[in-house]
């Protein structure tokens, strides 16, 4: 290659700056680990980040060409340096979508994406299917931001089958949120649409607000101001910012059997006091072991809320306590079929309520135990 088709090579791989716009990387998986796929798409990124760095440094090629390569956005002759990182990139990627999967309860996996003085190495490992299922992001959240009493309100009305929409500035806390109060129904399955994210800037977005269905849906706080659009009425919208539910007055949310609903506000109260007591023992320590002793707080407090959420409320007295009793089974195979009694098991409640009226009709016909 002559002196001008080198300036003129150069001039070009430094354009690239200005052409790129952002760009994301997604790790599509039904497995759960939802941190640990995170750290290795940041790994990733940095990994491509420090081949970009290293090349650039003699002033030959734009610090955005690996990305560049990626993206599909070159479209000249890749050089040679620069193919040889993609080809170690695309190699550490195809190992990484190799690795063997863990059997739950039985094995776990060891991944040695680095060298062990370098990263330290990820576990894989899932719980046997007599405990509770594994979940990988922050239970306690929704109830940290809205407050105890404002969850429960929420929960109540995911449960009953209404729309429910949570809003907030920060795409993370609005997403998390909106997988926590779904997970926090177990042992009940929510069947209808999760959407964590619902993106402003998607093509009739909206439409989906106005679905025959119930469902969960996280969107920017800008939302409804983006789409200029009113809120239907018959959508809940939560808040998370402000700790607001915007409920239409064509909404009717039964309240949750007092005595059972206190006893669990309690327990979620005490499992909350368990993170916010170890803040002071963590500010006085490192960052990096400050972190991992939240990492470990965080999941003392997530198994306590789930705890509370089954033994509290939905095994209590006036929710789905002894409701073995009140089945009937119509038929085993290919899927069993179970029915409930509802008059017999809502006599047997020391309290009636209509939300447990309505709940106990819906977990047999909607939900799955």
């Amino acid at each position: 290659m002559d002196d001008k088709n080198i300036l003129s090579s150069n001039r070009s791989h430094k354009r690239l700056d200005q052409r790129l716009s952002l760009t994301s990387l997604c790790l599509i998986s039904h497995h759960p680990f939802l941190s640990t796929f995170r750290e290795l798409l940041l790994l990733l990124k940095r990994l491509i980040d420090g081949c970009s760095q290293r090349l650039s440094e003699d002033g030959q090629y734009s610090k955005d060409i690996i990305w560049a390569t990626l993206t599909g956005c070159w479209t000249e002759p890749i050089p040679p340096r620069v193919m040889q990182d993609i080809r170690e990139l695309e190699t550490w990627i195809l190992m990484l979508l190799s690795a063997p999967v863990s059997v739950p309860g039985k094995t776990k996996v060891l991944l040695e994406v680095l060298p062990s003085n370098i990263i330290p190495t990820f576990e894989f490992a899932l719980p046997d299917h007599t405990r509770f299922s594994f979940v990988d992001f922050p239970l306690h959240l929704p109830l940290e931001l809205l407050g105890i009493d404002t969850a429960m309100k929420v929960m109540a009305a995911i449960m009953l089958e209404s729309k429910v929409v949570l809003q907030s500035r920060n795409y993370n806390a609005v997403s998390m949120c909106v997988l926590a109060l779904v997970a926090l129904m177990y042992p009940l399955e929510y069947m209808f649409p999760v959407i964590p994210l619902l993106p402003s800037f998607m093509p009739s977005a909206e439409q989906l607000l106005y679905a025959p269905t119930p469902f969960v849906i996280g969107v920017p706080a800008s939302f409804f101001a983006h789409k200029a659009i009113d809120i239907p009425n018959d959508v809940i919208v939560v808040d998370l910012d402000t700790n607001q539910l915007l409920i239409s007055d064509d909404i009717n949310i039964p309240d949750m059997p007092v005595p059972d609903c206190t006893e669990l506000k309690n327990n979620l109260r005490k499992s909350l006091d368990k993170l916010l007591l170890s803040v002071p023992e963590m500010e006085s320590k490192s960052d990096e072991m400050a972190e991992m002793n939240y990492t470990f707080d965080s999941d003392i407090v997530d198994i306590a809320v789930r705890v509370a959420m089954v033994y509290s409320f939905f095994n209590s007295a006036n929710v789905f306590a002894n409701f073995c009793e009140h089945t009937r089974t119509l038929r085993l195979y290919p899927r069993p079929v179970v029915a409930l009694q509802t008059e017999s098991f809502l006599r047997s409640r020391p309290q009636f309520t209509q939300f447990i009226a309505e709940l106990c009709k819906l977990a047999f016909t909607i939900y799955i135990f």
